[in-house]
């Protein structure tokens, strides 16, 4: 197999399916983002609300930012916690599904890549929502620092770590998806094309998400965190009579930003991934054996080029994007 750049294919050709790649996962994004978010708010929080004895009273789903379940109830504690985090475990549970499909032999290369971004969306965002609402206490993770906080530290540090674990896995099997339809042995080559495929259509969605103008919940946290801070300033100020400023003490009180280490955390594991040799070639290790056994050739079947793999997807996000706007 060659080099991206040496496949003697013509250049419009290549680009094409670039183009391809492009409509396909920005079109993905949106179906498996909103489709994490209706499982979180409708089946983690209201139906489990409505299970517990409680009141599912409203579902909301915005176009590309969150949603918001309401529910109400005379919960016993247990029952508190269990619909504060049903949101974050089905995620979970569902976007480990959706890693297991990605591998299957037996769905389309298109349906693998559509199970590969959900898992993505849905394990990577929740396992991120966990530490950031254990460090900050914040959304659902705000039960928790109610009535058990002495779990808050083992659940952040236990979502940190479960981060770079399955940033890495994740981002391992793309490139393997990648290499299928861009083999190339070159790093830097990898990834240019990893933006073009992967992170246009990131950017794309980012800028979907500000043109909603809801705060992603890692800036909501981090607001929410400076309110807390600010308003224990004012009250030490007038305890004390301090001659500190407010904005000092705020600054001593509010937490350390923990967004910086996540961001580190996908950049490292993303470049650990992508210096991995990818491919479908990629050996597999016979447990108590030292032979190693090639993955079948056709286990990353690359993607057509023809912009024909992209309708069916583009046709259901905007469905989907439809019923959302009329709808709700």
């Amino acid at each position: 197999m060659r080099h991206f750049s040496q496949t003697g294919k013509p250049f419009g050709s290549q680009a094409r399916k670039v183009l391809t790649w492009i409509l396909l996962t920005e079109s993905m994004l949106i179906l498996s983002t909103r489709l994490g978010t209706f499982l979180h708010e409708f089946i983690g929080h209201g139906v489990t609300a409505m299970l517990l004895g409680g009141d599912f009273e409203s579902f909301r789903l915005t176009l590309f930012a969150g949603g918001e379940a309401r529910f109400s109830g005379n919960f016993s504690q247990a029952a508190r916690i269990a619909v504060s985090l049903g949101g974050i475990a089905i995620n979970l549970i569902t976007g480990l599904a959706a890693l297991r499909l990605a591998r299957s032999r037996r769905l389309s290369f298109s349906f693998r890549l559509f199970s590969l971004i959900l898992a993505g969306v849905s394990i990577l965002s929740q396992l991120q929502y966990l530490a950031l609402g254990a460090y900050y206490q914040y959304s659902d993770l705000s039960c928790l620092a109610d009535c058990h906080p002495v779990v808050l530290f083992p659940t952040l540090l236990g979502g940190l770590l479960a981060l770079a674990v399955f940033s890495f896995l994740i981002m391992s099997i793309f490139f393997q998806f990648q290499e299928a339809s861009f083999p190339s042995p070159h790093p830097v080559s990898r990834a240019f094309i990893t933006f073009l495929i992967l992170g246009i259509p990131v950017l794309l969605y980012a800028g979907f998400y500000h043109w909603s103008a809801i705060p992603l919940g890692s800036t909501a946290a981090i607001m929410e965190s400076r309110l807390q801070a600010e308003e224990a300033a004012r009250r030490i100020k007038i305890e004390t009579g301090t001659s500190e400023d407010i904005e000092e003490i705020r600054e001593r009180l509010e937490p350390r930003p923990l967004l910086p280490w996540i961001i580190a955390i996908y950049a490292l594991t993303t470049l650990a991934a992508l210096l991995r040799p990818a491919g479908p070639s990629s050996s597999r290790q016979t447990l108590g054996s030292s032979r190693t056994d090639a993955a079948p050739k056709d286990y990353f079947p690359p993607l057509p080029s023809s912009l024909l793999a992209t309708l069916p997807w583009l046709i259901a996000a905007g469905l989907v994007l439809a019923l959302i706007a009329f709808r709700f």
